[in-house]
This record gives structure tokens, C-alpha cells and sequence, in this order.
């Protein structure tokens, strides 16, 4: 379908319906298997019923309605595992040591109106050993329909950023890890939009120090920045349902047994908004701080006669 119609896609796929105790995971190729007309995400209705699990950056296009009753899973987009600066997703920085990811304004988090894999940035890990992980970003998903989006109650869409992991490994001075950054969750209707269920895009918490060799102190790491819910209609959106945005908290520092020091522990990753500092020694001083939460995303409506043509293909 030619111009900016094209973004609910021409129905060719035909209808797709998770049934109810299904679950369609398209992270596997078992889940790909799945679907009427396999890389083509251009569907005539959408119906989730039971579960789908996404990857980051998937567009689900209806020429009709889409409706979620069900469970819609957005899988985690960036990751910092270590060796090299945690991805920033669409935040304006990355998360690193003690500094969380700086989050978008409010005007710049309406622009970002296409989904991509990396979309909240990934707390920062500074342990190298096993079992450690900064938080992943929440991923990215958007629906578009040239028909109506109902989220009704029950139905769940989840994008949000993961928590930091410490492996707390005996005998080992561990600094936490930040949480990732809520995801990103799109909506855009060429009719309207009913929101009666649930969308979460929160951050991910930080996780605590832990001091296992009883020596200096280990900070806590940042809690993610919450994420971003932009819902983009002809008509204003009715939602007696529930948006979660919120931030992930902060992890607690580990108290020092030998000397006062903390060691200085990453940030959450940010998103919509900021991820918190990183818990220890304050960088430029010899004062040890608390580890920060992150601060809270945004939810988005906007009403516009042509979605299509704000948001192009």
C-alpha cells in the first residue's frame, strides 16, 4: 500500500489470533513458525488472547482492529554484560561508573516514533567476574491500526527495563549493578484507542553492593529511568486502565569492615527518564553516597487527524 497508509499494512497476512492457554514466543523459530504468513506483519486483525512474546522493534500492523485481552511480552533490547560502556538505548547518555543514563525531555520523548532494538539504555556493570549483569533496557514495540487498539481489562502489555544482577559470590567485594531503563511502547489508531488493562514500562531496580571479603564498602547500583507509553489517535483515547512509568529503585550500599571507603558502583540506564547514580565515593570527592533511584517516564497522548502521517512508515 502505497504512502502514508501504509503504516497499518494492507491486510495481506490475514488475521492472526493467539488463543487463549496459547502461548506465540517470536524470539524462537518455533514462534515464527506460528504466524500466517511468516516475516509478513501485516495483518488483517490482531487478537491476543493468550501470550505473545516479542523481540525488541516489532511493528504489528492491522488493517483492522487490534485487540488485547491477553498477555503481550516485550523482550529486553539492550544489554551491558561488560567489557565496553553500557548502551544507551534513546537516552542522551550512557550509564556508567556511578553517573545513571540521562533521560529524554518530555518533547523529545514524543519524537521517537520509531521502535528499534536498543530503546532503554542498560544499567552499568563494573564487575568483571561471572554472574554479574546490568540491567537490560526494556524493549520496544509499536501497534498500529487503521482500525481501533483495545487494551481491555486483563490484557497486559509488558516492556519493562531489568533488574541489576549481583551474583554475591562468598569471599568477593562485589559493587551492584544498575537497572535498564523502562522500554517503549507505541500505539497509533486511525480510529481509537481503549486502554482498560495494563502497560508497564518501568524501570529496572539497581542491585545492592555486596561485601563478601569484609573490606572496603560496595555501593549500590542505580535504579532505571522509567520508560515511554505514546498513544497516537484521531480521537482522544479513553483509558480507565492503568500506565506504569515508574523508576526502578535504588540498590543499597554495603557497609565497609576494614577502613570507610565504598567503592563507587554503576548507574541505572535511562530512557524516558534518568537513571539513578550509582552508590560509593562520590567522583571528585572523598565522600561516600547512596545509591539513587531513577526518575519516572512519560506517558504520551497525542490526537491528530492523520496518525499515519505523523508517524510516515
Amino acid at each position: 500500500m502505497a504512502g502514508t497508509q501504509g503504516l497499518y499494512g494492507d491486510g495481506s497476512a490475514g488475521a492472526f489470533t493467539v488463543g487463549s492457554g496459547q502461548t506465540v514466543d517470536l524470539t524462537t523459530p518455533t514462534g515464527v513458525s506460528q504466524l500466517p504468513s511468516g516475516f509478513n506483519l501485516q495483518f488483517s486483525s490482531i487478537n491476543i488472547v493468550g501470550t505473545l512474546i516479542v523481540p525488541s522493534g516489532t511493528v504489528l500492523r492491522s488493517s483492522g482492529d487490534i485487540t488485547v485481552s491477553g498477555t503481550l511480552t516485550v523482550r529486553p533490547g539492550a544489554e551491558d554484560l561488560g567489557g565496553g560502556q553500557a548502551p544507551a538505548g534513546v537516552a542522551r547518555t550512557a550509564a556508567g561508573s556511578y553517573s545513571g543514563g540521562v533521560g529524554l525531555a518530555s518533547f523529545q520523548g514524543a519524537q521517537v516514533r520509531r521502535v528499534q532494538n536498543a530503546s532503554g539504555g542498560a544499567g552499568a556493570r563494573l564487575y568483571a567476574g561471572a554472574g554479574a549483569n546490568g540491567g537490560a533496557g526494556g524493549g520496544a514495540v509499536m501497534l498500529a491500526a487503521r482500525g481501533n487498539v483495545r487494551i481491555v481489562v486483563g490484557g497486559t502489555i509488558n516492556a519493562s527495563g531489568v533488574s541489576g544482577v549481583n551474583p554475591q559470590t562468598a569471599g568477593q567485594s562485589i559493587v551492584g549493578t544498575g537497572g535498564g531503563g523502562g522500554g517503549i511502547v507505541l500505539v497509533a489508531a486511525k480510529g481509537t484507542i481503549t486502554l482498560g488493562g495494563i502497560i508497564r514500562a518501568q524501570g529496572g531496580n539497581g542491585a545492592d553492593g555486596y561485601n563478601g571479603n569484609l573490606g572496603t564498602g560496595e555501593g549500590g547500583g542505580g535504579g532505571g529511568g522509567g520508560g515511554i507509553v505514546h498513544f497516537i489517535a484521531s480521537a482522544s483515547p479513553s483509558v480507565t486502565g492503568s500506565v506504569v512509568v515508574s523508576e526502578g529503585s535504588a540498590g543499597a550500599n554495603a557497609a565497609p569492615q576494614s577502613g570507610t571507603s565504598i567503592l563507587t558502583a554503576g548507574g541505572g540506564g535511562g530512557s524516558g527518564g534518568s537513571g539513578g547514580n550509582g552508590g560509593g565515593i562520590i567522583p571528585g570527592t572523598t565522600t561516600n553516597g547512596n545509591a539513587s533511584a531513577g526518575t519516572g517516564g512519560y506517558f504520551l497522548q497525542t490526537v491528530v487527524p492523520e496518525p499515519e502521517s505523523l508517524l510516515g512508515l
